[in-house]
This record gives C-alpha cells, structure tokens and sequence, in this order.
C-alpha cells in the first residue's frame, strides 16, 4: 500500500491523489488493486482502520514530545552551532544574519529553530534537541535510514557522512536527522540545494558545539528577520489580462482571484476547456517544491512493486488494471509508464524562463518557483507549452 506519511499531507492537499490522478482515476487503481491484494491476504477494512488508529497516535505522541521538548530546551540558542560562513557555502551571502524562529520561517526570539535565508528565500533551518533526541529519532521512524540511499547513489559523497553519530535518518523531502547520546540535530535542507551531503556536512560542525556552542545571539536578529521576499497580493494583480490574451486566446471576463488561485474563463471551444487557472503562493516556494518532488516519487515511485509483487509482467497481465489506465491516460492524453513510475516527474528537462527552477509533477502538474513563489497550473487537457508561457506572464509582473 502507498505510505501515508505526515509530512506528505500538508502541502499536497491531496494533490497527488486527486489532481495528479486526475479526479481520482489513479486513485482508483491504487485502491482497487490494493484491496485485491488485501483480500487476498484476508485483510479487512478494520485492519486499514486500526492502521490509521496507529499513525494518529504516533502524529499525537509527536506533539506531546515537541511541546516537552520546547519547554526543556528553553534557554538554549539554536543557533550557535552553525556559523554563518557555513551556511553560506550552500546559499550564497545571505540575506540577513542568522535567526531564531518557530515556524514557517518568521522570526521568533524564542523559537527552538536557525533559520539561515539568502536574499532569493532559499533557505536552510536548523533544529536541535538536546534534551530527549532519542525519542525524536524513535518519532522519525518513518524517515529511512541515510546508509540506504547515500551509499548506492552517492558513493563518492559517503565519507562527508562522519563517524560519530549514533543513529542518522534522512526524513520528508530533504531533511537529515541525527542522533548522539541523547541530542539530536534536524537539517532542513528542502528549502535549498544543499542536498543529503551539504546537511550532512552542516550536521558535522555543529556537533562539536554542542556542549560548546558558538557566542552568537539569535534572539536579537528574530526581531527584525525578513518577510517574504515578494509582499503577497491578489494572485491576478501578476497576471494582466492583454497578457494572458496573448497565451490563451480572448477571456470572456476579466481574470478572477479565487482564494491562492487566479481563474481564467474562456469561450466554449473544440477543446472543452473553459478554465484555466494558476495557483500562487506568494512565499515557501522552494520548500514547497522540493515537497511536491518528494511526494510524487513516494507516491507514485514504487507503483509496480506495491501494486503488484511480480512487477512490470503482473501489471500488464492484469485486464482490471489495465482498463483503469487506459481511462487514465483518455481523460488526460498523458501516457503512463508503466515500466518505471506512473506519471513523468521531470525536473532537468524543463526550458529556461524567469524562474529559478521548474518541474513537470506526476505528468499533470507544471510547477516553478521565483523568488521563493511558487506558481502552478493543472496539466489536464491543457499542454505544459502554454502552461510554461502563463507561468512567465506571472512571474514577469512581480
């Protein structure tokens, strides 16, 4: 079955579910296909409902853990273990000195994170526990083990990995976990490019601070720790309707703002497309995307082997399946590789533009991120040349 991890449902909203499987057609197949294989083991609806009762313990042993984790590490600056030239090998100068935060990168004097920002909003974030990090690597136990992924695909990079800590995870989109004695250190490195070997590289020097941290203050830079890079606004203000005519063709109203999301209505045509529309979030985008990537390959990565233990053969031979993706691949004109993962993800074959990086998800979304906005627009029915040239026009006007 397709793991539910927490960290895949807050920004997906379901997207990889619903959008990405097309209003739910993917979804089918996995659930028929899951349920095939249940009743084949003799599982139950009860079993899938106790394994729910289970994760929501873990989620809520996991924030009972942080809150006594917050109260006991009070006191204690987060960042003094990383100094600023460090994090600048993987960032670039940076946009503002190092600061103490909560959540969502917002300056907190109190906050138990470091955030390190460079002026395009990428950033990097570092958590540490010194008081119970056994127990928050026991509540990561969903993040696999670094040695399983940096060892077969990064062989070269394996010796920045040290020799010290007790235990290591690799957690969430790009987050590296550490453990030694009984303090661990979280790198979240999603919001940047530093990858597995910068965390862990950012991980070896601030270990040896930690029962001697640095003599840095990150209280007193929170208080005035930088917003967005781009001040938020209606999602149309970016999209000026004489430009949008340009890709799309004459609207028959003037773009509408729906929530994040700016909609444009177009005549009755052959195509039976009548709306397209961008979403837009005015700040996070570079973790946002590294999330999105990261969500797909779970999902969608491992599609044959979960779906079916004889692999590519099985899936072919199986007439039930096969019906499920050729309505698939109908309502979406994609085709689904059926060899390797389900829908195209492709992060390197993306042509340049404004933005700093972009990427096809699943083969139904198209996604780039400037300045750390994260703009995207539903592939259905709509082809990624012009979802590429609406993405420009917002991405020119800010």
């Amino acid at each position: 079955m397709i793991p539910t991890r927490p960290a895949l449902l807050p920004r997906m909203r379901g997207k990889v579910t619903a959008q990405h499987a097309m209003n739910g057609v993917l979804l089918v197949v996995i659930i028929a296909a899951c349920q095939k294989k249940a009743d084949q083991r003799g599982g139950t609806a009860a079993s899938l409902d106790s394994a729910k009762g289970g994760e929501w313990d873990r989620m809520a042993a996991m924030a009972k853990h942080l809150d006594s984790a917050r109260d006991a590490n009070a006191g204690r600056d987060p960042c003094g273990l990383v100094t600023r030239q460090e994090a600048e090998v993987y960032l670039g100068p940076l946009a503002h000195d190092p600061y103490r935060s909560g959540t969502n990168l917002k300056g907190d004097p109190d906050g138990g994170s470091c955030v390190y920002r460079a002026p395009s909003g990428q950033s990097i974030v570092v958590t540490p526990d010194w008081s119970n990090g056994k127990m928050t690597m026991k509540l990561n136990n969903m993040g696999q083990k670094m040695a399983a992924i940096v060892l077969p695909d990064e062989s070269g990079k394996a010796d920045t990995l040290g020799g010290e800590w007790d235990d290591i995870a690799w957690t969430g989109p790009a987050d590296l976990l550490v453990l030694k004695g009984d303090v661990s250190l979280d790198v979240d490195v999603s919001g940047s490019k530093a990858g597995i070997a910068g965390a862990a590289k950012l991980a070896d020097d601030a270990f040896p601070r930690i029962d001697k941290p640095l003599a840095y203050d990150g209280a007193k830079p929170a208080t005035d720790a930088p917003g967005p890079v781009v001040s938020a606004r209606a999602p149309c203000a970016v999209f000026p309707r004489k430009d949008v005519e340009v890709v799309l063709g004459p609207l028959t109203s003037d773009p509408v703002n729906e929530n994040n999301t700016c909609v444009f209505n177009l005549p009755r045509n052959p195509s039976y497309l009548t709306r397209v529309s961008v979403e837009v979030d005015w700040s996070g985008g570079f973790k946002q995307m590294s999330e999105q990537l990261w969500a797909a390959h779970e999902a969608m990565g491992g599609f044959t082997a979960k779906i079916h233990p004889g692999g590519t053969d099985a899936i072919h031979s199986d007439t039930g399946v096969q019906k499920q993706i050729a309505k698939l691949e109908t309502a979406t004109g994609a085709k689904v590789n059926q060899d390797a993962i389900f829908l195209k993800t492709d992060t390197t074959g993306q042509p340049p533009g404004p933005w700093d990086e972009a990427a096809l998800i699943v083969g139904g979304e198209f996604a780039a991120v400037k300045k750390d906005v994260y703009m995207s627009v539903d592939l259905r029915l709509f082809p990624i040349e012009k979802a590429r040239s609406l993405v420009t026009v917002g991405m020119t006007h800010f």
